[in-house]
Formats: C-alpha cells, sequence, structure tokens
C-alpha cells in the first residue's frame, strides 16, 4: 500500500494524461495495521480503525 501511495505522488502527471497505471495485486483488499491488533483485541480501539479498505486510500490504483 505505501508502495502504491508513493507511486501516485511520483506518477501524478503520468496518472492524469493516462500514460501510466499502477495495479496493486493482493488477495485482500484491506490492509491491517498490525501494531493496533492487541488493542483491538483488548477492546480500546474499534476493529474497524485497524484495517484500510485499498480502493479508497489508493483513488488512482487499480486494486
Amino acid at each position: 500500500m505505501y508502495t502504491a501511495l508513493r507511486l501516485q505522488k511520483k506518477l501524478k502527471r503520468e496518472l492524469k494524461r493516462g500514460e501510466a497505471t499502477i495495479t496493486v495485486v493482493d488477495p485482500n483488499s484491506y490492509m491491517t495495521y498490525q501494531p493496533f491488533l492487541p488493542e483491538a483485541a483488548a477492546g480500546n480501539v474499534s476493529p474497524r480503525h485497524v484495517v484500510a479498505p485499498l480502493r479508497r486510500v489508493l483513488n488512482r490504483c487499480s486494486v
């Protein structure tokens, strides 16, 4: 996810012109923030704050 985010920033003009595409291949359509898993299990953090949907975060990429 972080690599695709960085590519989106670096290739901003090329993506707008349609000269480049970024494709993310992952069996899961979300990213889990591993450091927050114990807090989610303990009930201190809501489970929805532990996962980030890739399609929403990577709006200029195809997932």
